[in-house]
C-alpha cells in the first residue's frame, strides 16, 4: 500500500463527533457538561473546537505522507 492510500478511513476517524458515556469521562474539574463536550475526536462548538486534524504516514521505504484539513467554527 502507498502512503497516501486509506488516508479518508483516517481523517473519518478524527471526524467522529459520537461523544463518550458518562462512565467512561474522567474527571478533570471542568464539569460533566464539560466533559461531554471534550470527549469526541472532532470537538465543535464556535466557542471552542478542533480546527486542524492530521494524518501522518511512513512508509518502510521512507516514504512519508504529511495531510492537514483545518476548519472555522462553522464546520469545514
Amino acid at each position: 500500500m502507498a502512503v497516501g492510500d486509506g488516508d479518508e478511513p483516517l481523517f473519518a476517524m478524527l471526524a467522529d463527533t459520537t461523544p463518550g458515556r458518562d462512565g467512561d469521562l474522567p474527571d478533570t474539574g471542568v464539569g460533566l457538561a464539560w466533559e461531554r463536550r471534550l470527549s469526541p475526536a472532532l470537538i465543535t462548538g464556535e466557542d471552542y473546537g478542533t480546527r486542524a486534524s492530521t494524518v501522518l504516514r511512513m512508509a518502510a521505504g521512507g516514504q512519508v505522507r504529511f495531510e492537514e484539513r483545518t476548519r472555522d467554527a462553522t464546520g469545514p
